[in-house]
């Protein structure tokens, strides 16, 4: 399994500075997320699926620099997006399902 590190698309110019790791990836039921940056406050976890169709939504509170956790998930093979956004920010990253 390979490791997918992506940068986020900025809404702000401060976007740029999250960080996204999400594995394994390529996967199959369980995906982990760990992300980081400097901001804190309600988070919203989307994952997407490659025809944009929301498939899976979750609200957390980031309360420290970083956050770890675990999607478990239920998604026939293909590539999806995952999008975390915030009221001033969006970072977005692919990844696999098998």
């Amino acid at each position: 399994a390979w490791l997918m590190e992506g940068v986020g698309t900025a809404i702000s110019e401060e976007s740029t500075s999250g960080h996204i790791r999400l594995y394994p990836n390529p996967g199959r039921k369980n995906l982990f997320l760990e992300f980081s940056d400097h901001s804190v406050g309600p988070l919203e976890i989307r994952i997407y699926s490659s025809e944009g169709k929301n498939l899976y939504s979750k609200e957390i509170v980031k309360q420290q620099y970083a956050i770890n956790e675990n999607l478990s998930l239920d998604l026939a093979p293909g590539a999806y997006l995952l999008a975390l956004s915030s009221d001033t920010k969006k970072y977005t990253a692919w990844f696999i399902s098998l």
